[in-house]
């Protein structure tokens, strides 16, 4: 079975930002997400791609705290295309 991504969405954060920046960083597995990443995903000058377990599982979190936030379904991230991640410098067979 194919994975499934979604696009996380934050179309307001509420009053506890800094809570949901937490929940970003500790959720989303891409390696490279810092503060100042985390703070743009929920400011929602960001809009990254996730496993959408990953993104219900944040949506969940965050709604708690007051956050609203959009999960839509899309196709995977960019590089990413049959399972070859080309930003990494692999190439099909």
């Amino acid at each position: 079975m194919a994975e499934e991504y979604s696009r996380i969405i934050f179309a307001s954060c509420g009053d506890k930002k800094v809570a949901a920046v937490k929940i970003v960083r500790d959720n989303l597995d891409l390696g490279h997400c810092g503060l100042k990443e985390a703070k743009e995903i929920v400011g929602g000058l960001r809009q990254p791609t996730a496993l959408t377990s990953v993104a219900e599982k944040i949506k969940k979190k965050c709604e708690e705290l007051g956050a609203k936030v959009i999960v839509r379904p899309c196709g995977p991230p960019v590089g990413i295309i049959r399972g070859v991640d080309f930003s990494k410098g692999k190439k099909p067979t």
